[in-house]
């Protein structure tokens, strides 16, 4: 934790107020470090007139005390007062406002002489539950009351102070509120003239007013902020509040050690929606308060507080921007993609067994091709058998002959593989960073160096497998093989980057599988085909219901095919396809159960044919023995020739028969291999479990990734980590040395400072747009402070340059004289803050300055009374060039 200078202590007035303490307390991440601090006692007040805030504060107040109570920090570390005020009746304050003259007199404050009541009871008095309906006036008559009559904040007060000074470091008060609002910049004057009588002079306070936007309603951003700027103006400007004090006495001094804006115009332009864009701003407020002002004030408070004469320039905006790189959540999303490979482990193991069968079969989807080419064989076979062309000692020359002739087989496998290439290259992609990370800095010839280039090979060659497949199938196996043996001998690497190169090597033999599957989808295919067209020409007695075989073939080659895609096909689309797949193998394993049941009928047909042959060979040639030449030569003629004949039907036959005992012996294990494969597609399979898993992991991985380059607010940005930045991280993650990443020069280490400066630069340009500060384009000084919040070495001279470069467009001055960049070590090694005070300008220079004005002159008289505040104790109010007016309603 970073050495603070100062101890922020909070007052929120408001709406506006409250919700910013409400974003301070609930900030544990940055709260519970300041609270373990030495010395750090932190006070907060919140004061409005409406309830609903109030309480949403209190009850985050008390989920932070149990959270304190179970880390076990004292509890009198941070005190939070919040409170609603209202009135009795609205007699009791008419009443008190009758008699306001005393109470000022107790404070020091000389009354007018004819002192007239601000408020009458002809005023409606809206629903307090809502606040004071933006009437400054109404809310002035309600402090005052709880204050002077009641004592309620006079106590609230003292309860602060006591808690503020039980602070051994430098303690500085925050007041914050609205500007726009009616409770908030209506009572901020006089409470923290009353605060100040407190504090006494030694203890900063500092203002901080929110500027409405022109998403808030008409009186927010009319009339009444138009009135609080008016009336701010006579008391911060040094000489408009001489005059006030030679009017009407040393209790209207400045209370203000310095007064920022801040404008929600620009998260509102951002968001469109003015709920969100306060809470943007009070994000950003609280990141200011905890952040960007852990220096010492003295040398800001010598330029823009309220002992310099700032010549009626007297407005200063502030605006923030942090940039942080998303280092935890990279690390988040690298783990959660770590759990998902440990999924996709598993889901590999499955899909090598529908591939290949189980480590004791090779009953799988590769079977059920070659089986199918095998049984497209067996037909050809018999095509040429009724042909009497068969010839077994050229019969695979002859196959692929006629197979091959007239196609080009690599065509269409390369046609069939470009639909996998883009599944295969997301895979490598999601590997590629993982194995690029592995030995980045092995020397060369070491066997990590060696690992590191096997494992990218095996990725590189799987790159568009369409066009590389022959140069893969010819090098894969053995670089699995060179990697897997190699793999053991590896010291330096951690369990983590020995795992994923195990992964790499299953997804280089999947891939093998998924070619080979589609190289015999393209052959046996292309052998379907020529069978159908050339049976339909042969008159021949072929068995019937071959061409239907064929048909039926071609039409389990395409389901296989399908499966083949499965192999690399994403987990979400094998998800949405898994059911139909099943289905698929159902019906063709039923089909082909009962094709086998019929060839076990023509088996046993065949047995039957076959032994009535040879019964009839038997006969024939005992018959033929007992024949003697002579004149019944003839006779033993004819049966010779019948014996000639009954062999040739048994060979024939027997060739069947044998086709038959193939074709039986394919389908039975065909059958089983479809049976391995319908296992893994079953409803209530651990494959499909798994694909869930995956799926769900993927989704959260996205998610992670996305939140993680995805802009925070307005204010929060995030810079974008580049690929190398990725893998030394992922590096450092696989080293199983996450715990390195939050020392402090481990960032000079990872971060590339080209790309830094270029994206800072870039981001930096938004305080280049006036309109980004709520200022407008004439607005010029010669004061701008800048503070940086870095990591020690990632600021420099070339970013200081470029950021006066970015800012000098303000300067009436060289830049060097009128800029002022204060650099402060940041304690988080990954986030960047900048804190920037346009200071000098007139109210003129507000952006939103000009509409206030213009509806502060439509609104009626009466509207108008109501919109103010200070100095209506002395029948005054405060108007254009801080002149005093009596009040004339």
């Amino acid at each position: 934790m970073a050495d603070y200078s100062s101890a922020i202590q909070i007052v929120g007035l408001g709406g506006t107020g409250t919700n910013v303490i409400e974003a301070f307390i609930r900030n544990r991440a940055a709260l519970m470090p300041l609270l373990q601090k030495e010395g750090i006692r932190i006070s907060l007040l919140a004061i409005d007139v409406a309830d609903h805030d109030i309480i949403s504060l209190e009850s985050a107040y008390k989920n932070l005390v149990e959270e304190l109570k179970s880390k076990r920090i004292s509890l009198d570390k941070i005190q939070l007062v919040a409170k609603s005020v209202k009135f009795p009746t609205p007699e009791t304050m008419f009443e008190f406002i009758k008699n306001y003259p005393d109470f000022l007199e107790r404070d020091g404050i000389k009354p007018p002489s004819e002192y007239t009541p601000w408020l009458s009871s002809s005023l409606e008095i809206p629903p307090l539950a809502g606040g004071v309906g933006r009437k400054r006036a109404l809310s002035k008559a309600i402090y005052g009351l709880n204050y002077h009559h009641l004592k309620l904040v006079d106590n609230f007060m003292d309860t602060f102070k006591e808690q503020v000074f039980s602070s051994t470091v430098q303690q500085v008060v925050f007041m914050i509120y609205g500007l726009g609002g009616g409770t908030g910049s209506g009572i901020a004057l006089d409470l923290a003239r009353n605060l100040r009588t407190k504090l006494g002079s030694s203890i900063p306070i500092i203002g901080l007013g929110v500027l409405p936007c022109s998403g808030d309603d008409p009186p927010a951003k009319g009339a009444s902020c138009y009135s609080a700027i008016l009336e701010h103006g006579a008391v911060l400007d040094r000489h408009a509040n001489k005059e006030m004090v030679d009017n009407f006495g040393p209790g209207y001094q400045n209370p203000f050690s310095a007064f920022l804006m801040m404008p929600l115009g620009p998260a509102y332009g951002r968001t469109g929606s003015v709920v969100d864009a306060k809470k943007l701003i009070d994000d950003a407020i609280v990141d200011i308060l905890m952040k960007s002002l852990n220096f010492d004030l003295a040398d800001l408070l010598n330029n823009i507080g309220s002992n310099v004469d700032l010549g009626g320039k007297w407005v200063n905006v502030i605006s923030t921007l942090k940039v942080s790189y998303p280092v935890s959540e990279f690390i988040d999303a690298t783990k959660i993609y770590l759990d998902k490979l440990e999924q996709l482990r598993d889901l590999r193991h499955e899909k090598e067994e529908i591939s290949r069968g189980s480590e004791n079969t090779n009953l799988g989807l590769l079977h059920i091709l070659d089986t199918s080419y095998e049984e497209l064989k067996i037909i050809y076979k018999q095509m040429q058998i009724q042909r009497n062309v068969y010839d077994e000692s050229t019969f695979e020359k002859d196959l692929n002959t006629y197979v091959n002739d007239g196609l080009s087989l690599e065509s269409e496998l390369i046609m069939h593989l470009r639909g996998g290439d883009n599944t295969i290259n997301t895979q490598i992609y999601e590997f590629i960073e993982f194995a690029e990370s592995i030995g980045v800095h092995s020397p060369d010839g070491s066997v990590e160096n060696r690992i590191r280039n096997l494992t990218l090979d095996i990725l590189n060659s799987s790159k568009d497998i369409s066009k590389n497949y022959q140069k893969f199938m010819e090098n894969v196996i053995d670089l699995c093989s060179d990697l897997e043996s190699t793999l053991p001998s590896a010291q330096n690497l951690k369990t983590r980057q020995k795992q994923i190169i195990r992964d790499i090597i299953v997804f280089g033999k999947i891939i093998f599988d998924y070619l080979e599957g589609v190289k015999s989808y393209i052959k046996s295919k292309a052998l379907a085909e020529k069978l159908v067209k050339d049976l339909s020409k042969i008159n021949t007695n072929l068995p019937s219901g071959i061409i239907d075989r064929v048909k039926k073939q071609s039409a389990e080659l395409v389901a296989n095919r399908r499966f083949a895609n499965s192999l690399i096909s994403s987990v979400d689309d094998e998800l949405k396809s898994v059911d139909e797949m099943l289905v698929d193998i159902r019906v063709l394993k039923k089909s082909l159960i009962e094709r086998l049941d019929k060839m076990k009928t023509n088996k046993e047909n065949h047995v039957i044919t076959i032994k009535k042959r040879e019964n009839e060979k038997s006969k024939i040639e005992s018959q033929t023995k007992g024949i003697r030449f002579g004149f019944l030569g003839s006779k033993k003629k004819k049966f010779k020739s019948k014996l000639i004949q009954l062999n040739h039907e048994l060979r024939k036959i027997k060739t069947e028969y044998q086709l038959c005992l193939d074709e039986i012996a394919i389908l039975e294990k065909k059958i089983n291999s479809y049976s391995n494969v319908e296992s893994k597609f079953d409803v209530n399979s651990s494959y499909r479990k798994i694909l869930s898993n995956v799926s769900k992991l993927s989704k959260e991985h996205t998610e992670k990734m996305t939140e993680s380059m995805r802009d925070r607010g307005y204010y929060d940005r995030v810079a974008e980590l580049t690929r190398d930045e990725r893998k030394k991280i992922m590096e450092i993650v696989l080293m199983e040395q996450e715990d390195s990443l939050t020392q402090e020069n481990i960032v000079n280490e990872i971060i590339d400072k080209d790309h830094l400066r270029e994206y800072l630069v870039g981001a930096l340009g938004i305080f280049k747009i006036p309109a980004t500060l709520g200022l407008t384009p004439d607005y010029n000084t010669d004061y701008i402070w800048f503070t940086v919040v870095s990591p020690r070495d990632l600021w420099d001279k070339d970013l200081e340059s470029d950021t006066k470069a970015i800012l000098s467009r303000y300067s009436t001055h060289d830049a060097s004289r009128s800029i002022y960049i204060r650099e402060v070590d940041s304690d988080d090694p990954w986030t960047m803050r900048f804190l920037i005070i346009a200071a000098k300008g007139k109210p003129e220079h507000l952006e939103a300055f000009k509409e206030m004005k213009s509806l502060y002159k439509q609104s009626t008289p009466g509207e108008q009374l109501l919109s103010h505040s200070l100095l209506l104790e002395q029948n005054k109010h405060v108007t254009k060039g801080n002149k005093f007016v009596p009040n004339n309603p």
